[in-house]
């Protein structure tokens, strides 16, 4: 407060601060109802967002395999191996579950183009107390006051991640044949602004902080191309798109319970074996597990493998015509 006292004696001596000055400490935390800007209403922060959410402002719905099932995919880039903290609002329900309070959006500290962004999120528990009143908590240092006045208790760390990249609001996501799109539904709130995001839902948590990996297997044939249409700018099942591919994904193909985190593993085989260009129907080819590729019993000699060491967060899609 030394800077304050010091303003008091230098208005005392002009004559000209009197009733204007106030003890009333400023304050971040903000009353309910309050209305936010986006960080797309600052131009340098438009730009870093647009230029670091690792995705153009269409993202295509590829087709794979897992499990021995089609699946759906999408590519939001590259992602780093940790996943970021992020602070939900909860409150205890008539059971005493804690569960999310629906208003109030969750709280990031990192967006794309910062220090320790990730499109995955350790979430934090901030539990409200019978003296907050739907403040709105729109920072870390928010939720830090909102501690010391007692609207809501520290934040506890949760034993789940969730997968909600941020991107730029003119990104479009396809979600069926027909072409149809849907922009980011949700908003984080970020140092006291906005910023869009798509929730793809809970994902494993692997240590405290990590997101683990999955395999994103990508079969060729001896001497030619992958079997995935987006690499080839070709239509190779004649439907008219060129979003199929022979991708198979590791794991047991339920989205709600695997990491997105993927590591593409190309895999050469032999040029005998037939695909989706062959049968010309993305939903059928001789390999669509990644049990047949591998021992104790497969179905086929995988001739090379070159794994790659870049990885992707590629969600799977949950639901039809949605995320």
């Amino acid at each position: 407060m030394k800077w304050l006292v010091a303003l008091l004696v230098v208005g005392a001596g002009a004559g000209c601060l009197g009733p204007q000055v106030t003890d009333s400490p400023a304050t971040l935390v903000l009353p309910a109802g309050a209305t936010l800007p986006s960080v797309e209403d600052d131009a340098a922060l438009a730009e870093q967002l647009a230029a670091n959410d690792g995705v153009s402002d269409l993202i295509r719905r590829e087709t794979a395999f897992a499990n021995g099932s089609v699946v759906h995919a999408w590519d939001f880039g590259p992602a780093p191996p940790f996943a970021a903290p992020l602070y939900i609002l909860v409150a205890p329900d008539a059971t005493g579950t804690l569960t999310r309070i629906p208003i109030h959006p969750t709280v990031i500290e990192a967006m794309p183009g910062d220090a320790g962004y990730s499109p995955y999120w350790a979430p934090y528990y901030v539990q409200t107390t019978d003296a907050y009143a739907g403040e709105l908590l729109t920072s870390v240092e928010a939720i830090d006051e909102a501690v010391t006045r007692g609207l809501v208790m520290r934040p506890v760390a949760q034993t789940f991640a969730i997968n909600c990249p941020a991107t730029a609001s003119s990104v479009r996501l396809e979600v069926d044949d027909e072409g149809d799109v849907i922009a980011p539904p949700s908003q984080f709130f970020y140092r006291g602004m906005t910023v869009p995001y798509f929730d793809f839902g809970p994902m494993p948590l692997v240590a405290g902080s990590s997101p683990g990996e999955r395999a994103r297997y990508r079969l060729h044939r001896v001497g030619e191309d992958p079997l995935d249409e987006p690499v080839r700018g070709v239509d190779m099942t004649g439907d008219g798109d060129i979003e199929d591919t022979n991708d198979i994904y590791a794991g047991n193909g339920d989205p709600h319970a695997v990491t997105p985190h993927a590591r593409t593993i190309d895999l050469t085989i032999p040029a005998s074996v037939a695909s989706i260009d062959t049968n010309h129907d993305e939903t059928r080819a001789t390999v669509i597990d990644a049990k047949q590729l591998f021992a104790p019993d497969p179905t086929m000699l995988v001739v090379a493998i070159q794994s790659s060491d870049e990885l992707h967060d590629r969600p799977l899609q949950r639901t039809a015509g949605g995320l």
